[in-house]
């Protein structure tokens, strides 16, 4: 990357588990809860010392940002055992973590002397010697450099953008499932530490977020709002439903998409009401962030959209069994009338 920070710029909230910030919100995190919280989201695939660490350790290092001017604030998320920082400015409009915690870091370590940042360095392997990494090798415009430390720290590895990676470690086909972000996410890292006879942890603990629609192009298109981020009727190649819709109201979006991720085919049914309804809102400001494209035009132009005036009339049109398509919408209404 030419620029500061990455993917981490984009990051939308961290965790200030028993950091100052929720000692004076007079929380108390209650960490065995936390711990069941994380692995239950993660379907128990992840290593329970690695997350042990990062439980114990987080609040000492919120505490060291907020120390070094980080604009992070206390926010509750999901219930009371999962705790939040997000970072709002002054008028209390959200900043993404670029902004609000990464750019004092950067200022205060441009005032260190003995600290170096380059820009355009990719790695391309470790230097392992006695068991111990004790530096890296690098390549830059100018050939490949050695960089040796006392300390090694690894802190990259995103591979979405490398299709033989993703086959292999996410067991994605290609096509099946959309990444967004930025660029050079090859899995450098990942490689690197391979080489050097790193083990990989359970694959199983890969996790999704909300699903999208066919030929958006970024997370936040106002298309996927109005569509994807909604507990909708959700029906597959069948016209039949495959999933809780209501995952998406809890959060469970990981189960949700591995749901979609089983079907040939997965769609969507709103009606009018509520397309219009967000229509009406225009760009949706999502706390996180702020939703992005022309929703009236991305319906007549996006082929993956398509509308009818009556369900077997849009069973027609995607593909679908009408009268298994009328008896899931069917059902689902009755569930949401509480019937």
């Amino acid at each position: 990357l030419a620029e500061r920070g990455g993917t981490s710029t984009y990051t939308e909230g961290i965790g200030v588990i028993d950091s100052q910030l929720m000692k004076n919100a007079q929380k108390d995190p209650r960490k065995d809860e936390l711990f069941h919280k994380f692995m239950d989201s993660q379907n128990w695939a992840v290593s329970a010392e690695i997350l042990d660490t990062y439980i114990d350790g987080n609040g000492p290092a919120i505490d060291w940002a907020l120390g070094h001017g980080a604009q992070l604030a206390y926010m509750p998320l999901s219930d009371d055992t999962y705790w939040g920082g997000v970072c709002f400015d002054d008028q209390g409009k959200f900043l993404h973590m670029g902004e609000g915690l990464l750019s004092c870091l950067w200022t205060a370590g441009d005032a260190l002397p003995n600290l170096e940042l380059r820009m355009s360095t990719r790695l391309v392997g470790l230097i392992h010697e006695d068991g111990k990494v004790v530096g890296a090798y690098a390549e830059t415009d100018g050939g490949v450099i050695e960089v040796r430390a006392k300390a090694v720290m690894l802190a990259t590895g995103g591979f979405c953008g490398n299709e033989e990676m993703a086959s292999d470690l996410a067991n994605v086909r290609a096509g099946e499932v959309t990444f967004f972000g930025l660029e050079g996410r090859e899995g450098d890292g990942i490689k690197a530490a391979l080489q050097i006879g790193a083990q990989l942890h359970a694959k199983e603990a890969l996790m999704y977020t909300f699903g999208c629609i066919k030929g958006t192009t970024s997370f936040d298109d106002i298309v996927n709002a109005t569509f994807a981020w909604n507990p909708l009727v959700a029906i597959n190649q069948d016209g039949r439903r495959f999933a809780n819709e209501g995952f998406c109201a809890t959060s469970n979006t990981a189960n949700r998409s591995l749901a979609i991720r089983q079907q040939k085919a997965a769609w969507c049914i709103a009606d009018q009401a509520h397309v219009q309804a967000y229509l009406d809102m225009g760009q949706l400001d999502y706390v996180t962030g702020v939703t992005q494209g022309d929703l009236a035009a991305s319906l007549e132009s996006l082929p993956a959209i398509c509308k009818a005036d009556t369900l077997e009339e849009l069973a027609l049109l995607i593909g679908v069994d009408a009268d298994a398509l009328v008896a899931s919408v069917e059902a689902y209404n009755a569930i949401a009338d509480g019937a």
